[in-house]
């Protein structure tokens, strides 16, 4: 038996007619539908019974969209089954994978203006989802249909999850989702949040515009590439993209996940580049080349026994942030989830002050401040005067 089931045109689920095949997935096959008491264009998905498992995901995809009711989300109608098939019926959307309509564009210009309005739209829907606490996780090409109109909808909600909830309908250790679109903490397993799917929707503007990136001979060879290797940027592959626009993906793809915009910021910040109202930064290099030694040394932060603290030192350009980020990238590849870093410019007293001068603003306490400071506060405050430190009494200070 085929995982896809085959329906015959003209014949029932349920009181809907099952109409001519739209596509097919891996596990479910789409096809038009109608209903004698409604009107509109419908479609029905429709999958084999196979476990408990998989029809419980099938419903739950029913359920989470009926309550995402969103502009950009089809909407939902009903849910049924029989022995042998589950089926839920939707609106039918009109429209081709984002991808197939810009491979089928010969202009690139036409191309930038389809990713930056479907991009924003596609953005918009996520970030609606996002504000009800739920992550996508399978955005893809196949998942976004643009209308001949230039409407955008974001389909396929089978792997939604609330964000604060686990996915109890997920294995432990299990990927669920497209490997070639998915973030880096998705591919290593990592607990997920609304930025990833930034990540994937980013990765799907790349590709619609510069073409796919090379596929590896195997899934597993995907950890090491979205872990340690930088894409190119646009505007590096493609001169004719424009350098806003190429900035905006590459902060949808940055590798830590709070350096990411939301899904709201990077819809604003499309339509900011449509209106050529957005900065154009000058593109990173893609490759990191040389500079193994001070990687190491960095990342010996990990290691047991170990400073945990590093600070990087150097003129401006001189690579401080670059090194930082391939720091990032090794060290979620060796499966540590947050290495956290910033680069500041050269001011009195160096990074030391400014590091000790947030550390102690965290707290308005002043009690708490010394006690942090501990034996070392006078010695503290000679050497930096503008820590916000309380002056010990005399007998404390330093001679």
């Amino acid at each position: 038996m085929s995982q896809t089931p085959d329906i015959s045109i003209g014949g029932h689920l349920g009181e809907y007619k099952v109409g001519p095949e739209l596509g097919r997935g891996g596990i479910a096959v789409v096809h038009e539908a109608s209903h004698p008491g409604m009107t509109g264009p419908l479609a029905i998905k429709i999958a084999h019974r196979s476990s408990e498992q998989r029809d419980l995901r099938f419903v739950r995809e029913f359920e989470r969209t009926r309550v995402i009711s969103l502009p950009g989300v089809p909407r939902v109608y009903d849910v049924g089954m029989n022995d042998a098939l589950i089926w839920f019926v939707m609106d039918r959307v009109p429209g081709q994978p984002i991808h197939r309509l810009m491979r089928d564009t010969p202009s690139l210009n036409d191309r930038i203006e389809i990713a930056l309005k479907a991009g924003a739209q596609m953005c918009e829907a996520l970030a609606g989802i996002h504000r009800l606490g739920f992550i996508h996780r399978d955005v893809k090409p196949s998942n976004v249909l643009v209308s001949r109109t230039g409407e955008t909808h974001l389909l396929d909600f089978g792997l939604v999850r609330l964000q604060e909830r686990g996915d109890t309908l997920t294995r432990a250790g299990r990927l669920v989702g497209t490997v070639a679109f998915m973030s880096p903490e998705q591919t290593t397993g990592l607990p997920l949040t609304h930025k990833s799917d930034v990540f994937s929707a980013g990765l799907l503007l790349y590709e619609g515009l510069v073409g796919p990136r090379p596929r590896p001979a195997r899934a597993e060879e995907w950890l090491g590439r979205m872990c340690l290797q930088q894409v190119t940027p646009m505007s590096i592959k493609e001169p004719g993209i424009p350098r806003a626009l190429s900035t905006v993906v590459e902060r949808m793809l940055a590798l830590d996940p709070h350096a990411r915009p939301t899904a709201q910021e990077a819809a604003a910040m499309l339509r900011a580049v449509k209106n050529s109202n957005a900065p154009a930064d000058w593109p990173n290099p893609p490759k990191f080349i040389g500079r193994e030694e001070e990687l190491e040394q960095c990342f010996s932060a990990f290691q047991p026994n170990h400073a945990r603290l590093i600070i990087i030192e150097g003129n401006v350009g001189t690579g401080r942030r670059r090194l930082l980020e391939q720091c990032q990238r090794k060290a979620l590849l060796y499966g540590t989830p947050r290495v956290s870093g910033v680069c500041r410019p050269q001011i009195s007293g160096g990074a030391v002050v400014q590091i000790l001068t947030e550390l102690f603003e965290t707290h308005a306490d002043p009690d708490w401040r010394v006690k942090a400071a501990g034996a070392d506060v006078g010695t503290l405050l000679s050497m930096w005067p503008s820590l916000p430190l309380p002056t010990p009494p005399p007998a404390e200070q330093p001679p």
